[in-house]
């Protein structure tokens, strides 16, 4: 049971647990090999939640099954980062080996805000592509 006193503390730490800890940008020799940062776990299950709300709502308000279908199309990122997190980063980190002989910029967005975004623009384009289809669908 959660008592009054306590939940202001739970939700500083929950909030604590969706900021990234690292910055955006890392230096380019930078890699990534472990397991998935707590933010973008955070972040997926979110984007996940949101997908899977906003289909049900979306479904029964429009009597038509096109929301389920953008909302699984949208939830295959957060679901495969979740799932496969290490092949991400191996992946990751093979084509900055290959692009290492290549001049480019120095500086590069770290592997957590690549998940973040990863998570968070697919529910976001869900969510816009499930309006558009309520104004075009027939009811």
């Amino acid at each position: 049971m959660i008592s009054l006193p306590s939940l202001p503390e739970k939700i500083r730490r929950f909030i604590r647990g969706l900021t990234p800890d690292e910055p955006f940008l890392v230096e380019r020799e930078a890699r990534y090999s472990g397991t998935i940062p707590r933010a973008t776990k955070y972040w997926c299950i979110i984007a996940l939640a949101l997908n899977a709300a906003v289909s049900v709502v979306a479904t029964i308000a429009m009597l038509n099954v096109a929301p389920v279908l953008i909302a699984s199309l949208a939830s295959l990122f957060p679901a495969y980062m979740l799932l496969f997190w290490r092949d991400l980063t191996s992946t990751h980190d093979d084509v900055a080996n290959k692009l290492d002989g290549i001049i480019i910029p120095q500086l590069q967005p770290s592997m957590e805000w690549i998940g973040i975004c990863l998570a968070v623009v697919p529910s976001v384009l869900s969510i816009i592509g499930t309006v558009a289809a309520g104004f075009h669908l027939p009811r």
